[in-house]
């Protein structure tokens, strides 16, 4: 009787572990190699975020303030893009250009 439990048992828990590590990977393609971005927005007016990007070495590289676009990071589209965005600031950081907040790196990737 035991051995007719553990089987199915068994076969339950590979399917279910299986199942875990295919999600890991869909969203390992959202996560940049050359950065990561931290957003701050408020409760009361979820309108209004700001974005900041970081390079590797935790030095701030760009940041810019968004109205009228409320981001939802649970969307795979959402965090493609900003990785996108990302990704260019962190080239130009890397070239030497000074881009400023009022460049609207991010606004840009998110109306093409």
């Amino acid at each position: 009787m035991k051995k007719q439990l553990c089987s199915p048992l068994l076969v339950l828990f590979l399917v279910i572990s299986s199942a875990c590590f295919a999600q890991n990977k869909s969203r390992a393609k959202c996560i940049s190699a050359k950065g990561y971005w931290v957003i701050e927005n408020n409760i009361k007016a979820p309108g209004s975020n700001t974005i900041y990007f970081y390079n590797n070495d935790n030095v701030m590289i760009y940041h810019e303030k968004i109205e009228g676009i409320k981001l939802n990071t649970d969307r795979r589209k959402t965090l493609l893009k900003l990785k996108a965005a990302l990704e260019q600031a962190v080239v130009a950081w890397e070239k030497g250009e000074k881009k400023g907040s009022d460049s609207m790196l991010v606004m840009t990737v998110f109306r093409k």
